[in-house]
Parts: structure tokens; C-alpha cells; sequence
């Protein structure tokens, strides 16, 4: 019944667990020291919430159930280059939801580099 945050500089190692039960958590890539090429998050929300929060320049996928709750994923598509770190996210989710999202500010920035530049016709 209280909250749990990863925040600021941590390793990532290949596996992470997260389990939010009646409360709410962040596991914030953006600093973090990735020690494996892909990190697998199992984030399990029982009436709580789990955010993930992924940099830009890396590869998100997100599997999972929910039921009674949602698990919602935010993240533009990229142009990423072979072999950009990769992270996979098992959402399960009872009466609550996990969510896989940038922050606002680097997602308004890949979606204006990815608009087309405008003819002023």
C-alpha cells in the first residue's frame, strides 16, 4: 500500500520484477545503466499501477493481460538501428494497469523530426 520507484542512475540488469498491489510504482529507464542488450520487466498490478519509463533510441515490446484494468503502451514508432537495446514488458494487470511511455517532451521531439518539413504552398 505504498509506492516503490526505480529513479535516477540504477544497472538494469537482464530481468526485473515489479508487483504494485494496492499502490502505484515507476521504473524509470531514461539513467539507467543497461548491463544486457535486452531487459525483460514482468510488471504485475493487482488494483495499483506500474509505469514504465523508456528513453528514446530504444526498441519496446509489451505483452500481458489485463483484466478489470488496462496496459496501455506510449511510445512513437522509431527509426532504430540494428542492435539499439531492447525492452520487453509482461504487463498483468487485475483491477489495475501498467503503462510503457516516454516522457512528454522526448515524444514531441521524435514526432517533429519524424514529420515531413512543410512546402509553405
Amino acid at each position: 500500500m505504498g509506492a516503490g520507484n526505480l529513479r535516477g542512475r540504477w544497472r538494469a540488469g537482464g530481468k526485473l520484477r515489479a508487483i504494485s498491489l494496492m499502490s502505484g510504482g515507476d521504473i524509470d529507464l531514461r539513467y539507467a545503466e543497461m548491463d544486457a542488450p535486452e531487459i525483460r520487466i514482468t510488471a504485475i498490478a493487482i488494483m495499483g499501477g506500474i509505469d514504465v519509463i523508456v528513453p528514446a533510441g530504444v526498441d519496446v515490446e509489451m505483452t500481458g493481460f489485463a483484466f478489470m484494468g488496462g496496459n496501455d503502451m506510449k511510445v512513437p514508432v522509431q527509426d532504430l538501428p540494428p542492435g539499439a537495446p531492447r525492452v520487453h514488458v509482461r504487463a498483468f494487470s487485475l483491477m489495475g494497469g501498467s503503462d510503457v511511455r516516454m516522457k512528454r517532451a522526448e515524444r514531441k521531439a521524435l514526432e517533429a523530426a519524424s514529420e515531413p518539413p512543410s512546402t509553405g504552398a
